[in-house]
């Protein structure tokens, strides 16, 4: 198999994964990029009292452009999941808090995210699960080289 033949092999494989991810079953009220921002929020909640996190510590802790950040709160925001909170001290500072309703779904999808990830690896099994985590990682690594070398190149 020539270099070009993995390469676009490589790209179908994650082609096919980015298509299997929405079809999971279980996630009703969120889809995988809200969850990430979840995530994201629940990692960095000590920031303010342990209940908001600043929207710029999401922005760097998910690498999201603003804009694609914002668009992500105002979704959660209309479905009552979380809510803005502006700093008394700071006009500027904006927060993002859970609402009741969120912390409840993060919970109830967080469980059904990691139960569909524990049968994953039971079926894969344990090593070549890791060695797929291992593989994952290297590949962003390797595109986020790329992309700096892109940004670099462009500068000249």
């Amino acid at each position: 198999m020539s270099t070009d033949e993995i390469a676009r092999e490589l790209f179908s494989s994650i082609h096919r994964q980015q298509k299997m991810l929405p079809k999971i079953k279980g996630l009703e009220q969120v889809s995988l990029g809200d969850m990430a921002v979840f995530g994201a929020i629940m990692k960095n909640l000590p920031e303010k009292d342990g209940k908001a996190v600043a929207m710029g510590t999401l922005h760097r802790y998910l690498r999201m452009s603003p804009p694609a950040l914002s668009q992500s709160i105002n979704r959660l925001e209309d479905k009552g999941l979380v809510e803005r909170v502006f700093s008394k001290e700071n006009r500027r500072m904006t927060y993002v808090a859970f609402t009741e309703e969120g912390k409840k779904i993060y919970h109830r999808e967080r469980m059904r995210m990691d139960a569909i990830g524990k049968k994953i690896v039971e079926r894969m099994g344990r090593k070549e699960a890791k060695e797929l985590i291992r593989l994952t990682n290297r590949f962003h690594d390797v595109m986020e080289e790329l992309i700096l070398e892109q940004k670099e190149s462009c500068k000249k």
